[in-house]
């Protein structure tokens, strides 16, 4: 999921920054060691026990991402912003991120479509890149097999908007409300894992810049999610 904001922090509490880097290490070594065997370091391994190995990479990235996504949840509810605004090239951030996150899921891509006029949003680069990542990470996970995730930026004087439509994804009211809470309680569309909590993470980056996260859901038109910031007066 790219970088993490915890990582920024210099004002949290030792005993966070302490128990979040003792978790992560541990998971770092295992991956390590288990590309190292995948990799025939320690021998040659038969296909069953490539597989095993495999499911444990697997498991332990899916591991990792969740303890540094708890870092970044404890991070935002501190109440700590360490904003860094500059004037940022949204159009870029967005193309960036789906480009790192097309190998996810090979049967399932994105369908980009920007604004002919350049995007700039006065914001935290961090921030902003990891609330747009989370959303566009969310819908290829969730994204129906074998169909194209439309991802939207949007731009009106008032605010800039993400918006990210997943194809099969269809959510009752109650769920549309939870998303911002951290209670997501979708099925995933393929193998690739994720938690529902880097919807709480991006609604939480998008609140302190005045906008928040919305999902509307139907059936046969599965769901749409639009992240907005807006644009304050100077």
């Amino acid at each position: 999921m790219g970088e993490h904001l915890f990582l920024t922090s210099l004002n949290k509490p030792p005993f966070f920054r302490k128990a979040f880097h003792d978790l992560r290490n541990p998971l770092v070594v295992i991956k390590g060691y288990l590309a190292l065997m995948r990799e025939g370091c320690g021998g040659d391994l038969s296909e069953e026990h490539r597989e095993w190995v495999d499911d444990m990479r697997s498991n332990s990235e899916h591991l990792l991402d969740l303890v540094n996504t708890l870092a970044d949840l404890s991070f935002l509810e501190s109440g700590i912003w360490e904003e860094k605004k500059t004037s940022l090239d949204m159009k870029e951030i967005v193309a960036r991120s789906l480009k790192e996150l097309a190998p996810m899921r090979k049967n399932v891509s994105t369908a980009a479509s920007f604004p002919e006029k350049a995007c700039f949003y006065d914001g935290d680069e961090l921030y902003i890149t990891r609330a747009c990542r989370g959303l566009i990470h969310h819908g290829l996970v969730y994204g129906q097999e074998g169909a194209a995730v439309p991802v939207k930026l949007r731009d009106d004087p008032h605010a800039l908007s993400l918006v990210v439509e997943v194809p099969g994804l269809v959510l009752a009211e109650d769920q549309q409300k939870a998303i911002c809470e951290g209670f997501f309680s979708g099925e995933p569309a393929g193998e690739a894992k994720a938690t529902g909590l880097e919807l709480l993470i991006a609604h939480m980056v998008a609140a302190n810049y005045g906008g928040g996260l919305v999902a509307e859901s139907a059936p046969g038109k599965g769901t749409s999610y639009t992240l907005t910031f807006v644009r304050f007066s100077h």
